[in-house]
């Protein structure tokens, strides 16, 4: 099996950040098994909330080792996991350079506070170029050509790797959002539009939202016609948000509080969540024809769909045999670009 050298250095870079997140996480627990209750008060925090942080970090950590992994081994799901995490880390970047931007305290010493600028800045432009690097390199179609020499036949799987990469993140995105809601408890927010939401109500819409990305991405990983539709929907309404937001942030910044970021920082931000959505737009537009192959209109008829199959086969063909040759070349779970 042949690995690229991009490719082998991906995978050590995975995996040694992973361990050092592993670290962060092992820090984060143990603070919030010694922290006494003053120490999280006066912090505006919770035990609960940490432990659901520690347990978030917990998951990247095996999230980068298992995508390490996938990727020694040339798996077309680990590509489409690099490419998730690439956008992520990309973000993450690009916020940690606009919170460099913010001054600290007043009565930070200076030294500190160049200290701080050094750290931030280095770690920002890290995070940004290997987030570049990736992206660039793993969506060429001649690196993803390699990983699909892995596949029985050789040939490029079934769902657009953009349109996967989509799916992965609705559903990703939608798991995390059910699971770890409701540790936030009352310390949950959400903007919603101009309307900051908070408690309960903030719970109540997040855990929603999360459903709605989680039922949307799996209709996505299908294929199915409405799934598509629904996706371009839901972003619109992820977009609406983004806009009301950026006219008025007062919201957000209510919602965010002593977190609450300064301009130009939160418009940055914004400006992220409008390009992600557009960019989902796109691929979800222009794809409209992997929706349409017959498999995947197939898979859409419900109790119709035998009856697509067989009248697709040649005279005289066997379809239960026709359906074993099928299944045999293609894998549950390949995806394509």
């Amino acid at each position: 099996m042949h690995r690229p050298g991009p490719v082998l250095a991906v995978v050590v870079l995975q995996i040694f950040g992973s361990l050092l997140v592993s670290g962060i996480a092992a820090m984060i627990f143990l603070g919030a098994l010694t922290a006494t209750g003053g120490e999280l008060a006066a912090h505006g925090e919770s035990r609960t909330m940490l432990f659901g942080v520690a347990a978030f970090a917990a998951a990247v950590v095996v999230w980068g080792v298992v995508t390490g992994l996938g990727l020694l081994w040339m798996r077309t799901w680990a590509l489409i996991s690099t490419l998730i995490f690439s956008f992520l880390l990309l973000g993450t970047g690009l916020g940690v350079l606009a919170m460099d931007l913010l001054p600290l305290a007043p009565a930070a010493p200076a030294s500190a506070a160049a200290a701080v600028h050094v750290v931030d800045t280095f770690l920002g432009l890290m995070c940004t170029g290997l987030a570049i690097w990736w992206i660039a390199y793993f969506v060429r179609p001649h690196s993803q050509a390699a990983f699909f020499t892995t596949r029985r036949d050789g040939a490029p799987p079934r769902v657009p790797i953009s349109i996967a990469v989509i799916a992965w993140f609705l559903l990703g995105g939608g798991v995390l959002s059910v699971l770890f809601t409701p540790l936030l408890g009352a310390h949950a927010s959400f903007a919603l539009g101009m309307h900051p939401l908070r408690g309960h109500a903030a719970q109540s819409a997040l855990i929603a939202a999360g459903a709605i990305s989680m039922i949307v991405g799996l209709g996505l990983v299908e294929l199915r016609s409405w799934a598509r539709v629904a996706a371009m929907v839901w972003v619109v309404l992820w977009l609406i948000n983004s806009v009301l937001a950026w006219l008025k942030p007062a919201a957000l910044t209510d919602v965010l509080g002593a977190r609450a970021l300064s301009m130009p920082p939160l418009a940055l931000m914004i400006s992220l969540g409008i390009a992600a959505c557009l960019a989902q737009l796109y691929f979800l537009w222009t794809r409209q024809a992997a929706f349409e192959q017959p498999g995947a209109l197939s898979a859409g008829t419900g109790g119709g769909g035998q009856e697509s199959t067989e009248a697709a086969l040649p005279a005289g063909e066997d379809p239960q045999r026709a359906a074993q040759v099928r299944g045999a070349e293609v894998r549950p779970g390949d995806t394509q670009e």
